[in-house]
């Protein structure tokens, strides 16, 4: 029998001794084409993905801002793409947009996903391996916190799983991006998803010019940085405006009570938010940063600046 102990609940998923429920939804692309035809779509280098091995990409649009994050799998005659329940739809109709004449069906099967922590639970899964760095990726973050959940594909639940709202502090603790991190102008950037998410030396895909240029000469407008709020503070929702004396500076995207680390959150704020500022909460409760997109994310090029010309003859 599950607890109904928040805290106890947490230490039976770490330990392996409880399975999770997910908001994931599998969307399947078959035929000779597979391959290389989302190769051409997503971040990701997938024209040699292989049986059982699974690879996270991203959708972009034009300008590099984020769209979905899939996990992808790859199997021997198709790849299975995990995404966002909410968002499912949104993505099996672009796929089927995208199709033109390339030899691939598109399908949504009758499949559902939950996770389990150090080990998978099925024969077929996507293995999260953050915080290491992808083949092709860049990390611009230093915090060393591991998040091994295994995403496993099956055709039914198994009995009894804990709720998603009980391991979520898990991932926050981590400082694993997700779909709740997503908003209408985010980049891969500001979530360190070229960790894991983007191969900066593949070829041509919608939103790799923008993604380099950020990368290589500018800084992302924002950074994604995890909170640690006061004891006894009342969990902030997401969306809640962060705030500098009484200017606002960023915004929540998820809160949870970590079985150790206590309560805390990931927010997206301006990038040149003082490390140590004090941070304040909409109920004026306070907290603390700890960095894990730096100030300093992107302008991975030394370029030297050129010296002004000057335009008249003035000495």
């Amino acid at each position: 029998m599950i607890s109904e102990n928040p805290n106890i609940r947490q230490r039976a998923f770490t330990s392996g001794e409880a399975l999770a429920e997910t908001d994931f939804s599998v969307i399947s692309v078959a035929g000779d084409d597979r391959l290389g035809w989302l190769n051409s779509l997503f971040s990701q280098k997938l024209d040699d993905l292989t049986s059982g091995e699974s690879r996270e990409a991203l959708s972009l649009d034009a300008q590099g801002r984020l769209q979905h994050i899939l996990r992808i799998i790859g199997a021997e005659t198709e790849v299975l793409i995990i995404t966002g329940s909410s968002v499912v739809d949104e993505l099996f109709d672009y796929l089927v947009k995208m199709k033109f004449r390339k030899q691939v069906e598109i399908t949504k099967p009758e499949l559902a996903v939950y996770a389990s922590y150090g080990k998978p639970a099925e024969d077929v899964f996507f293995q999260d391996s953050w915080p290491d760095v992808a083949m092709g990726g860049y990390r611009y973050g230093a915090r060393e916190i591991a998040h091994p959940v295994f995403l496993n594909i099956t055709e039914s639940l198994p009995a009894e799983l804990l709720d998603l709202e009980s391991t979520e502090p898990i991932r926050i603790y981590a400082g694993r991006p997700a779909e709740t991190e997503i908003d209408e102008k985010s980049l891969p950037h500001e979530l360190d998803y070229l960790t894991s998410a983007v191969h900066l030396q593949k070829g041509c895909y919608k939103g790799q010019e923008a993604v380099a240029k950020v990368h290589k000469l500018g800084h992302p407008p924002r950074r994604l940085t995890m909170l640690y709020l006061e004891d006894g503070t009342e969990l902030p929702n997401a969306g809640d405006e962060l705030f500098v004396g009484e200017k606002s500076v960023g915004k929540i995207t998820i809160a949870g009570n970590h079985y150790e680390a206590g309560p805390i959150a990931l927010a997206l704020i301006k990038r040149n938010v003082d490390y140590d500022a004090e941070l304040r909460l909409e109920n004026g409760q306070g907290a603390t940063q700890e960095v894990l997109v730096p100030q300093t994310a992107g302008a991975v090029s030394d370029v030297p600046k050129l010296p002004r010309l000057r335009l008249n003859n003035k000495p």
